[in-house]
């Protein structure tokens, strides 16, 4: 009953709407720590 089912491939890119949602969100937050460390290590003349 509990069967994962994979349906990648059932819609096209633009019917997958991945604007604003969680996804999105997490990787937009990623790269916002990723490039405040990297100015702190710049600034500490570490890069």
């Amino acid at each position: 009953m509990n069967q994962w089912i994979n349906v990648t491939n059932t819609f096209s890119e633009s019917q997958r709407h991945y604007k604003n949602t969680c996804l999105e969100i997490c990787e937009e937050r990623k790269r916002i720590r990723k490039t405040r460390a990297d100015e702190i290590r710049f600034r500490k003349g570490v890069l």
